[in-house]
C-alpha cells in the first residue's frame, strides 16, 4: 500500500449518519439509516468551492440532491433502488396549490375497504409482519393510490405509505436481516398514514427550486459530466439494501420477485455468483472484495471528467481480514490522475470471533 495523506476531523464523522436528518424538514420523509446527513454536501462545498453542478451517483434518498436544490446548484442522481428512486423524486419536486388540494382530496376521501389485491414477499408472508388490521388498511390504501391517474401525486401517497411500514408492523431491521418480533408495539396504520401525509403536505412548499435530473439506473457503466461528486457508496458489508428495504420493495411493485430483480443490479458489496476481474497485486484475494472494487474502478472512470470528488465509505472486516477500504480507493483514484486525501471522520471498535477491531468510516476527497 502506497503512502496516502490522512487526517482526522471527528466533527464531520458525525453526520455521515442518518440521525442529524431525523428532524429536518423534508429531509426525513423517509427513514434510511445509511443516509449521510445534509452538512456533508456542504464540508464538500466549502473544500471544492464554487460549483455549478453535482453528480451522486449512488444518491440513495437525495440527500446531496435535495441539498442541492436548496442551495440553487443543479444536481444529477442515480440509484438502482426503487425504493431510493421514489424517495429521492417526492422529496427533490416542486409541488403546487392544486397538486396538494389533490392529495387532500385523496386524504378525505380515504376508505378503509376489503382490498382485492395480493402481496407478496420473497422472504415470508407479509400477513405475518403485521397485526390483521393493519395488514388489511396497508393493502386498502395501497389500491385506492393505485387508482389514481397523477402519477406525481400517486408517488407523493406511495412513498408517504412505504414510509409508515416500520411503525405499523412488527418488522425490526437488524443489519441486513428482516426479523420478525411480535411482541413489538404497532401504531395503526391508516392513522399513522394519515399524519405523514398531512406532515408532508406542510412542508412540500419549504424547498423549492431547480428539480434535479435522477435516474432509475446503475452508475457503474454511465459516465457523467458534473463540477463536483458528493455520494456514498453501499459499503463493504456484505448487505443488500435490496433485502433491507425489500418489504417496501415488495409493496411498491406488488412483485415477489422484485427484490431479487434488484438484487442482480446492485454494487457488489455483498456475495454474488460474479467472476472476479483482473485486479493489481495490491488487492486482497478474496472475490467479494475484488468485485467490489471492480465495480468503483468503473464508478471512477466514469467521473473522471469532474474537478472533485468526495465518497463517504466505511472500512470492512471480511473474514478476519481488515479491509481498508478508503486507502484501495485512493490508490485505484491516485493511478486515474487524481489527488487523493483521506479524511477519517469516525472510528468505531468492532468484535468479530473474539477479535477487537478499530475499523473508521472516512470521507475519500479526490481532487484533479
Amino acid at each position: 500500500m502506497r503512502r496516502l495523506r490522512i487526517i482526522y476531523d471527528y466533527n464531520i464523522g458525525k453526520y455521515f449518519t442518518f440521525q442529524p436528518s431525523k428532524k429536518k424538514p423534508v429531509y426525513n420523509w423517509f427513514y434510511y439509516k445509511e443516509a449521510f446527513s445534509p452538512e456533508v454536501v456542504d464540508y464538500c462545498l466549502n473544500l471544492s468551492g464554487g460549483v455549478e453542478s453535482i453528480y451522486d451517483p449512488f444518491m440513495g434518498i437525495g440527500t446531496t440532491l435535495l441539498r442541492a436544490k436548496e442551495l440553487g446548484i443543479y444536481s444529477i442522481g442515480r440509484d438502482v433502488n426503487p425504493v431510493a428512486f421514489l424517495a429521492s423524486y417526492v422529496k427533490t419536486r416542486n409541488y403546487f396549490d392544486d397538486e396538494i388540494e389533490e392529495v387532500k382530496s385523496f386524504l378525505n376521501s380515504l376508505r378503509t375497504e376489503e382490498p382485492s389485491i395480493k402481496w407478496r414477499f420473497e422472504f415470508f408472508p407479509p400477513e405475518r409482519a403485521f397485526p390483521p388490521r393493519n395488514f388489511k388498511e396497508i393493502l386498502s390504501i395501497r389500491e385506492q393510490i393505485e387508482y389514481l391517474k397523477n402519477e406525481k401525486i400517486k408517488n407523493f401517497l406511495l412513498l408517504a405509505l412505504l414510509s409508515v411500514l416500520p411503525m405499523s408492523s412488527y418488522v425490526v431491521k437488524d443489519g441486513g436481516v428482516l426479523k420478525i418480533n411480535k411482541r413489538k408495539r404497532t401504531a395503526k396504520a391508516v392513522d399513522v398514514f394519515k399524519r405523514k401525509v398531512k406532515r408532508m403536505i406542510r412542508e412540500s412548499s419549504l424547498i423549492r427550486g431547480k428539480e434535479p435530473d435522477i435516474y432509475l439506473e446503475s452508475s457503474i457503466n454511465k459516465a457523467e459530466k458534473a463540477d463536483v461528486v458528493i455520494t456514498s457508496p453501499p459499503y463493504l458489508n456484505n448487505v443488500s439494501y435490496a433485502n433491507v428495504y425489500g418489504l417496501e420493495l415488495s409493496l411498491l411493485f406488488l412483485d415477489e420477485s422484485i427484490t431479487k430483480k434488484v438484487r442482480g443490479m446492485e454494487l457488489n458489496s455483498f456475495i454474488k455468483k460474479k467472476t472476479t476481474p483482473q485486479l493489481p497485486d495490491s488487492f486482497t484475494h478474496l472475490p467479494i472484495v475484488s468485485n467490489y472494487f471492480s465495480d468503483m474502478r468503473n464508478v471512477l472512470e466514469n467521473i473522471k471528467a469532474s474537478r472533485a470528488a468526495f465518497f463517504v465509505v466505511g472500512n470492512a472486516i471480511i473474514n478476519n481480514e481488515h479491509i481498508l477500504v478508503d486507502e484501495i480507493l485512493s490508490e485505484i483514484a491516485e493511478d486515474m490522475g487524481f489527488e487523493a486525501t483521506i479524511i477519517v471522520g469516525l472510528v468505531r471498535k468492532t468484535r468479530i470471533n473474539g477479535f477487537l477491531h478499530k475499523v473508521r468510516e472516512s470521507l475519500v476527497y479526490l481532487k484533479k
